[in-house]
């Protein structure tokens, strides 16, 4: 069951006409990586031995796993989480999805049909030819190293 209505880049509140695949295929590889467990903790900041001059968002979550998004910009192409919002409230759920609407710039992340986060996210594909999308970096407890996302 869905919170939210189907998204598509046709909803984009700037009339964006074409997306790759890449905004889905972020929010299905956060979301991935995060549904089956519960948020303990919202950070931002660098990643020990990741490089990136962008700002990332840093989820912690119940089993020590850290999910971070990076914001990306190459040429005229973008995506720039803008701001978020939690509601801490609902941390003691567990997290069963993560939904978008407005042509993928406006993510919720639920736990039983409950807000846990909202991501404001703003994004171009630019010309078609640059890179877009989320940086996503996973960092793994068991070996203490991040990688990208799975």
């Amino acid at each position: 069951m869905s919170k939210h209505q189907p998204d598509d880049v046709s909803n984009h509140p700037d009339g964006y006409e074409s997306d790759d695949g890449t905004m889905p295929d972020n929010i299905a590889d956060f979301e991935r990586n995060i549904v089956g467990h519960k948020i303990v903790s919202i950070d931002s900041g660098p990643l020990e031995g990741v490089w990136s001059e962008y700002s990332r968002m840093i989820v912690t979550l119940d089993n020590g796993k850290r999910v971070a998004l990076s914001d990306n910009e190459d040429c005229c192409a973008y995506t720039e989480l803008v701001g978020f919002l939690s509601h801490p409230e609902n941390f003691n759920h567990v997290i069963t999805a993560v939904e978008s609407e407005n042509g993928y710039t406006k993510w919720h992340v639920l736990a039983d049909m409950r807000e846990v986060l909202e991501l404001d996210v703003s994004w171009s594909s630019g010309t078609g030819y640059y890179s877009y999308g989320f940086w996503i970096d996973v960092y793994d407890p068991e070996t203490g190293k991040w990688g990208d996302a799975e």
